[in-house]
């Protein structure tokens, strides 16, 4: 019995050193999946792409059209599309799990905006108990953070600008090893979640950080009042119900000579589509009109599996891929299968960039990150 003792503790004592050792080596390690048994991962467990600035109206034109009579009465008043209000934001698509900070500010037509300090930090991915798989607490997140300002029909050119940063703080599971030594030895597992080292996202020298919008009049007078009487007693009043003498009216009976464009009588429209011509006949140039085309003749899709009807059996089918040279139909109960094999994906990691498609093999190696595939837009 005494032998046996001995030969426990001698076994107990060595399984001690090799845990120890191994401890030793896995003290401050980030775990990939506990289920795994202690695998380290990269040293940022958060990652994100490189942060862009843009504002949602840049570069957009707001029109106030206005046509008057002589006599100032309105023809036409309407925004063609009515001033929005600004919005600078900074976007990232953040990849992993631990708590991200942020800040933006700028200028909007010479006013301050936004903040240059971090925002409170804000929980990206999720984790909870040690033993949740960290590929099952892992996701893709597109954050954002903004400023805006008010929308304006002053007529002008506005101006917007925006600079700001983005710090990424990795989270992972820190392990411990506990040891027992009394009347039951033995050794158990423990740990907590920590952060990492915190890593700064800015945006690249190229982003658009400023731009402008503007906001314009677009006005024109007419010389005739809304009864088609000319102004200050001049000219004199179209015929109603007949063809005015030239030059003082055209023959639509609208118009004035001083009015520009065309006002001849059209007797057909030289409009076409894949049906044919337009069926609109006898028209006046000036007053334009809605095109009107045949029906179309519909024959089924090309693919069995398809029952849509259309102007060509092979609408559906897609050109050859520039990649791997075949054609698919874009319809079907396997289309986006179809769709996906021939996508062109781009790989979202900083500096890396590489393009690639499924239907030419497996997604290549990221030239940024050792040991790990492209991560894909």
């Amino acid at each position: 019995m005494q032998t046996l003792k001995k030969w426990k503790i001698t076994l107990f004592f060595i399984v001690l050193c090799v845990i120890a050792v191994a401890g030793l080596k896995a003290h401050d390690t980030a775990i990939h999946n506990i289920f795994m048994g202690g695998h380290a991962v990269e040293s940022r467990f958060l990652e994100g792409t490189t942060p862009q600035i843009s504002c949602n109206i840049d570069g957009e034109i707001f029109t106030h059209t206005r046509t008057l009579y002589c006599d100032g009465d309105p023809m036409y008043d309407y925004w063609i599309t009515d001033p929005k209000a600004p919005i600078v934001k900074i976007e990232t698509t953040l990849h992993g799990r631990g708590w991200v900070e942020s800040y933006i500010n700028g200028y909007i037509d010479g006013q301050s905006k936004g903040s240059s300090s971090y925002s409170s930090p804000s929980k990206v991915g999720s984790w909870g108990a040690f033993f949740v798989p960290a590929s099952l607490s892992v996701h893709d997140y597109v954050f954002r953070d903004s400023f805006d300002g008010s929308s304006n029909r002053l007529y002008k050119t506005y101006s917007w600008s925006g600079d700001g940063s983005i710090r990424l703080t990795p989270t992972y599971w820190h392990r411990r090893w506990s040891i027992s030594i009394n009347a039951k030895p033995g050794v158990g597992v423990t740990g907590e979640w920590k952060d990492g080292t915190a890593v700064t996202y800015a945006p690249a020298p190229d982003a658009t950080k400023s731009g402008s919008w503007e906001v314009r009049l677009d006005e024109s007078s007419l010389s005739y009042n809304r009864n088609g009487n000319p102004c200050n007693g001049s000219g004199s009043t179209p015929p109603t119900g007949s063809t005015p003498p030239s030059p003082s009216y055209h023959p639509c009976d609208v118009h004035l000579t001083s009015v520009s464009g065309d006002h001849s009588l059209q007797a057909s429209c030289p409009s076409s589509n894949e049906n044919g011509n337009c069926t609109v006949t006898n028209f006046y140039a000036c007053d334009g009109h809605t095109h009107t085309y045949p029906e179309p003749t519909l024959v089924a899709c090309g693919r069995r599996a398809c029952t849509e009807r259309m102007s060509s059996r092979n609408k559906h089918r897609v050109d050859p891929c520039s990649a791997c040279g075949q054609t698919y139909w874009s319809c079907g109960p396997h289309a986006d299968y179809h769709k996906n094999q021939h996508r062109e994906r781009t790989c979202r990691r900083n500096s890396c960039g590489q393009k690639w498609r499924r239907c030419q093999g497996p997604t290549p190696s990221c030239s940024v990150a050792a040991g790990q595939g492209c991560w894909a837009k």
